[in-house]
């Protein structure tokens, strides 16, 4: 049988992985003419990696990257509002959390691939199907009948506005820049992610590499950044903050600064229709408070590629969006809820915030986080046919 993917981004790429090693023919179908990551780095949690582990590559994901041990809140001035050690989560899981630049994450899961046809250049156009196949126009003249159709096309899904054309990409009046600055980092941040979280501003960090820091600046000044805020002068911007923040803005070319709005696809529209799914933020997008949303894209292409092996029919995409709805729903609220919540203004409601995250129950931060990182699994009862 062979199954068709629109995006050969992570979500795209790492189901490919997973077909292609099941004994299916692949194709993806990428409208860029070239291959480039998205974006500046990555924090892979513990649920994404599992799956990676499953997949054989975590170990040079490992060495691509670099391991994370603990993950910290704090104030502009970096004073530690809350810390999670990953420990506990290290040995539940049998992995680690990996902080890596998108590039290597991308050549990773392209090297990987030994079968799977990658066609740059093809912007799907129009869709049309029958309880066969889905036959594909590309707006390059080229077409193709398939059996099955993965969108992993992202949150502006051309594949989902052809069969979800309702669905509604939600707005925050927020604004993100990301980069990844050539930077020695201080010993006492190595291995560690930090969020400093500063009411109109925020600002995160991690390494990626031993001279290499990833970061994003987010502001809640959304109309305001959109007209007049650029690269130049972001450290004015965040002049208030601790000097190691507008150090790593420093350190960081300006071309390869890029900022864009923080948008979600709240849960309410089909993920499928007939033969042809959306995952990733086709289907459920989600704010990147959590840092959940290419994880969520990975156990979407673990889930849905097993339940395709055990059942190679359309009606798979039923019982896949019933299974992955309850949780993606979770992390769309909460990482919405956290974006509002970290950039409050009143100083108030500020101390009530930082003293509720230090107070919170150690216990209560490890469900809420067994729960994040535990992969739903595919129904037993499930037969081939």
């Amino acid at each position: 049988m062979e199954i068709s993917i629109i995006g050969a981004g992570i979500a795209g790429l790492t189901t490919a992985l997973f077909l292609e090693r099941q004994g299916y023919t692949v194709n993806i179908y990428e409208r860029a003419t070239k291959l480039e990551a998205v974006g500046a780095g990555i924090t892979l949690a513990h649920n994404a990696m599992q799956i990676f582990e499953n997949l054989g590559i975590a170990h040079q994901l490992k060495k691509e990257g670099h391991l994370i041990e603990q993950f910290t809140i704090a104030t502009e001035k970096l004073d530690t509002i809350q810390s999670i050690q990953t420990q506990r989560y290290d040995e539940l899981f049998q992995t680690s959390t990996v902080a890596i630049a998108r590039a290597r994450l991308q050549n990773t899961l392209l090297n990987s691939l030994e079968k799977t046809s990658i066609h740059l250049g093809y912007q799907l156009q129009k869709l049309h199907q029958n309880s066969e196949q889905v036959h594909l126009s590309f707006d390059n003249g080229f077409e193709v009948s398939t059996s099955m159709v993965i969108a992993a096309d992202g949150i502006r899904s051309i594949t989902r506005s052809l069969i979800a054309p309702n669905a509604t990409i939600r707005t925050t009046s927020q604004y993100c820049w990301r980069g990844i600055a050539n930077f020695d980092i201080p010993s006492n941040y190595v291995h560690k992610l930090h969020e400093c979280w500063g009411g109109t501003y925020r600002f995160g960090f991690v390494p990626i590499d031993k001279n290499q820091v990833y970061w994003f600046a987010v502001t809640s000044e959304a109309q305001r950044v959109q007209n007049t805020l650029h690269p130049t002068s972001l450290l004015t911007a965040y002049a208030n903050f601790h000097p190691l923040v507008t150090e790593l803005i420093t350190h960081t070319p300006k071309s390869k600064i890029h900022g864009a709005a923080i948008t979600d696809l709240p849960q309410g529209t089909p993920w499928y229709q007939g033969r042809v799914c959306c995952i990733g933020d086709a289907a459920h997008a989600t704010t990147p408070n959590m840092g959940q949303g290419a994880c969520q894209a990975i156990e979407d292409a673990y889930l849905l590629s097993t339940l395709i092996s055990e059942q190679p029919h359309a009606s798979v995409f039923n019982t896949f969006q019933k299974l992955r709805t309850d949780k993606v729903r979770r992390v769309i609220q909460q990482s919405y809820r956290i974006g509002t919540v970290a950039h409050w203004k009143s100083p108030v409601l500020k101390h009530l915030r930082n003293k509720g995250l230090e107070w919170m129950p150690k216990r209560l931060q490890e469900n809420n986080s067994i729960a994040l990182f535990s992969l739903v699994k595919a129904p037993k009862n499930n037969t081939k046919h």
